[in-house]
């Protein structure tokens, strides 16, 4: 709902974390845009440095339209989303 998306969960609900030191080595930066992809879904959000989430995780809320389906992946992969092709 348009009122739940302007709530704090809300606004970080479309995020995907990851270490701070797992982004460096997959030489990504916090802002750009990643495509998770697992077994039976995939989703383009935008990346977050936290150095809250376990190295060689991710973390991902399951609470939005985007991202609930990655409730029956074990594993995903993480890919830069090239504004070029």
């Amino acid at each position: 709902s348009t009122a739940l998306a302007k709530t704090h969960d809300g606004r970080i609900a479309d995020l995907c974390r990851l270490h701070p030191e797992d982004l460096k080595a997959l030489g990504l930066s916090e802002g750009c845009e990643v495509r998770l992809v697992g077994e039976h879904h995939k989703a383009t959000l935008e990346l977050v440095a936290d150095p809250h989430v376990v190295r060689g995780c991710v973390f991902v809320f399951l609470g939005s339209s985007k991202t609930a389906a990655f409730g029956a992946d074990g594993a995903v992969t993480v890919e830069l989303v090239d504004d070029y092709g």
